[in-house]
């Protein structure tokens, strides 16, 4: 007969044990699937991380191509790992400066191929018969130039346009003699946009030399206009440095002293007439502004202005508050009133128990410069000698 105790003794000290063992081998199957997975992303890590660093060797080589093109120094970048040697990585940075002059080449023969093929362009369109043909019927007549051309009138050999290679538009361009015209851009021009563009616009180019001819005459007609010399004369102003340029005209309103106070421009392109910051289309009003100049330009000399600043500063100064009253406790003011002589327009500081003058602030009549003179009239200093003292002195 089987002990029951026995039994009871055993199955109390092998159950644990069993429980235990099944336990483990769970925690082990665990593990081991742990394990496996961590390898595995670990892996996967691993092939993005090399992934990433060849695609930032490629970013590094683009960045330093493009380095190299706008002219800017090479940057180097070291993704190589501790035990790399330093030799690949010069190998490397060799490389890819070869292939960066090889770049340069590249841009270099695609630019100078294109230029090369717009300028044939243009001078196939030049020696294109159906142009010639249309230049001719419209009294024109061509001109080569270097990488140009000229089409002139051939009644009086004025130039009408301009035609040439934009390089930068990769564009043929006819550009009229005026810029109130709109020039002509052509990527691909044939002789019938060519004969439109002419049509449209010659006209209006030989009218403007027209005008352009009429308003030379008119500022050649300004030195001999006895009424505005007259008037000028009274403002003590003439003309003077009558100059003709290839863009524009210029004509000097200087005053007696021999300064110029303005000028007056035609331009020959926009073919109108500019005058003390205003532009003029039309001759007659510029000459009724000649005939006001005080009202439209400022016609002081330097030193005129200069006084003029000088005694509006003095006058400031003899309604300062802080100045009256630094002159009232040292027991003196400054007049009310200006003096003047033939040099100098005198601000008086003046005792205040007897009114008598101590001296002034004299402004120069000819310079604008401050002056203090003495009680006799007498110049003693610069106002301008304290500034240069105070500088040094710093």
């Amino acid at each position: 007969m089987v002990n029951l105790r026995k039994i009871l003794i055993y199955s109390a000290v092998l159950f644990p044990v069993i429980i235990l063992a099944v336990s483990l081998a769970g925690i082990l199957h665990r593990t081991v699937k742990i394990e496996d997975r961590l390898i595995a992303e670990f892996s996967s890590s691993r092939k993005e991380l090399e992934e990433l660093k060849k695609n930032l060797l490629r970013m590094g080589s683009d960045i330093n191509q493009t380095r190299n093109l706008i002219g800017l120094p090479e940057t180097e970048y070291n993704y190589n790992k501790a035990d790399e040697k330093t030799d690949n990585s010069a190998a490397s940075g060799e490389r890819t400066e070869n292939l960066t002059l090889y770049y340069r080449g590249f841009e270099l023969l695609k630019t100078h191929y294109r230029e090369t093929e717009l300028l044939k362009k243009l001078s196939d369109l030049a020696a294109d018969e159906d142009f010639i043909n249309i230049i001719k019927s419209k009294s024109l007549i061509i001109n080569e130039k270097e990488n140009f051309y000229i089409l002139s009138d051939s009644e009086n050999g004025n130039t009408l346009y301009k035609l040439s290679a934009d390089m930068d538009q990769n564009n043929i361009l006819i550009t009229p003699q005026f810029t109130i015209i709109e020039e002509g851009q052509f990527s691909n021009p044939s002789a019938e946009e060519i004969s439109e563009y002419i049509t449209s616009s010659v006209q209006k180019i030989k009218e403007n030399y027209v005008k352009l001819n009429q308003n030379i005459k008119n500022i050649k007609s300004l030195l001999s206009d006895t009424v505005l010399k007259s008037y000028f004369r009274n403002n003590k102003l003439y003309f003077d440095n009558y100059a003709s340029e290839p863009e524009q005209i210029s004509l000097n309103i200087n005053r007696e002293a021999g300064i110029t106070v303005a000028q007056l421009v035609l331009s020959k392109k926009e073919n109108n007439y500019t005058f003390c910051g205003k532009t003029y289309t039309e001759f007659n009003n510029l000459r009724n502004d000649l005939l006001n100049i005080s009202s439209i330009c400022d016609i002081r000399t330097f030193d005129e202005k200069r006084i003029e600043q000088s005694k509006k500063d003095l006058n400031l100064l003899k309604e300062d508050e802080s100045f009256i009253k630094y002159l009232s406790d040292n027991g003196y003011s400054i007049s009310g009133d200006i003096r003047e002589d033939n040099d100098y327009f005198y601000f008086d500081i003046l005792k205040n128990y007897n009114r008598q003058i101590i001296g002034s602030f004299a402004v120069h009549k000819v310079s604008g410069e401050i002056y203090l003179t003495d009680h006799e009239e007498i110049p003693l200093s610069s106002l301008n000698t304290f500034t240069t003292l105070s500088k040094k002195k710093k």
